[in-house]
């Protein structure tokens, strides 16, 4: 039978773990939604959504959010995060357009 010798990186660690999940919770689930923008996809099957919040503290913050049959999963971000994750947007989008003469329709919002 193996000998397990938890060292104090180990559980710091498991820590840092258990805080990130649960600060993920708490920001999916709390703070006051002021912008939401869905936006279907697979043929109408799942959404999107993306949504601007505001905690008590006043805090903003995004929640990216992927509804599908029985299916929620909710992606938080900080607004550093946000940023970094529009940035890839924009860079994907750009090669999207450049790679095959695509022009993307024009954007709902």
């Amino acid at each position: 039978m193996p000998i397990l010798i938890y060292s104090p990186n180990v559980l710091g660690g498991m820590m840092g773990l258990f805080s990130t999940i649960f600060r993920t919770i708490k920001m999916a689930t709390t703070g006051t939604v002021v912008r939401r923008i869905d936006m279907p996809i697979m043929d109408g099957n799942c959404t999107m959504s993306l949504r601007l919040k505001h905690s008590k503290d006043g805090k903003r913050f995004v929640v990216l959010a992927g509804i599908g049959s029985g299916s929620y999963q909710y992606f938080p971000m900080d607004p550093t995060e946000f940023d970094d994750f529009a940035a890839a947007v924009t860079a994907i989008n750009a090669e999207l357009v450049a790679g095959d003469g695509f022009e993307p329709p024009a954007s709902r919002f």
